[in-house]
């Protein structure tokens, strides 16, 4: 069965040497940031390896398939029209005008690209230039973009980060997409004294259907 995906990131991953690209880095903190909050997202320099695959486009062809927004992602235009990535968001473009994917979405995330730079199909999409705030940003249009396919992870990433606010023992939360849980770091040192600690209890029961893993830092 083809596994289904909130979020396709498409870049040029190596440069003619071999190379990883700039853009390369630059999709990664997408994926990180996308993954973090609980959306499934097709990054090849990560999905692939993790897929195990050797049949390049196949796997491609078929994260396109069942991707439901596309991000390009890019440093330069000339990156973002590449053979390989232009192939990408064209073809998903092809099937939202098309009515195969008909509430599909693509968005643009770049740094350093001006929007006359853009190739002219990606300007006539929701462009987000990388800067304070700007994953953020992209989330939000991205979690609008998949409407009630996000609702639950976005509800239980607000409710967690809620309760969090209130307590001073949490450290940090992140999102396992490998495992389907909530990763959460309770601060146990005597350098990090905890006056109201929360209740490990309280955040597996905010989680759900997710489950949550705490472990304590020394």
């Amino acid at each position: 069965m083809t596994e289904e995906y909130d979020v396709f990131v498409s870049f040029k991953n190596l440069d003619e040497g071999g190379n990883p690209t700039p853009d390369a880095a630059l999709a990664k903190e997408v994926h990180e940031f996308l993954t973090a909050r609980m959306l499934n997202v097709f990054c090849a320099s990560v999905s692939l390896e993790k897929l195990g695959t050797s049949a390049y486009k196949r796997a491609i062809d078929r994260a396109l398939d069942s991707s439901h927004v596309l991000v390009a992602v890019g440093t330069t235009s000339e990156n973002l029209d590449s053979p390989w990535v232009s192939y990408e968001w064209e073809s998903f473009f092809s099937d939202v005008l098309s009515e195969i994917k008909p509430e599909g979405r693509v968005f643009a995330y770049v740094k350093g690209v001006p929007l006359k730079a853009l190739p002219r199909a990606l300007r006539q999409c929701q462009v987000i230039n990388q800067g304070p705030d700007s994953l953020q940003r992209l989330f939000n249009f991205v979690a609008n973009a998949l409407g009630p396919r996000a609702e639950p992870h976005a509800q239980a990433q607000r409710r967690l980060e809620a309760y969090a606010k209130e307590h001073d023992n949490v450290f940090n939360i992140i999102w396992d997409s490998s495992q389907s849980r909530f990763d959460i770091e309770l601060n146990g040192s005597s350098d990090w004294p905890s006056d109201d600690p929360c209740d490990p209890v309280v955040l597996d029961e905010l989680a759900k259907p997710w489950r949550v893993h705490c472990w304590w830092s020394d």
